[in-house]
C-alpha cells in the first residue's frame, strides 16, 4: 500500500494516513509526505513529475513484474 499524503490537506489530516501505516504491514506499506504542498487529492496536480515517479519506485519496489507482458 502506498500513501502519499500532503501536510496541507485541509479535508484529511496527516494523522490519518500515519495511523492507516501504524496499523499496516509495514514490509509491505510506505507512508511519504511530501516536501510540496497540495490540498486535497491534489498531490499529482501540484507535483506531476515527483509524484509519478513516487509510484514507479513504489511498483518497482513491491511488484516488479507491474506492466511486464507475461509470454503465452
Amino acid at each position: 500500500m502506498l500513501l502519499i499524503h500532503s501536510r496541507q490537506d485541509g479535508f484529511t489530516p496527516v494523522s490519518h494516513s500515519e495511523l492507516i501505516y501504524e496499523h499496516a504491514n509495514q514490509e509491505r506499506t510506505k507512508l511519504v509526505i511530501p516536501a510540496w504542498e497540495a490540498a486535497h487529492a491534489h498531490s499529482y496536480t501540484e507535483a506531476p513529475v515527483a509524484y509519478t515517479a513516487l509510484v514507479d519506485t513504489f511498483l518497482a519496489d513491491f511488484v516488479p513484474e507491474f506492466g511486464v507482458r507475461l509470454e503465452r
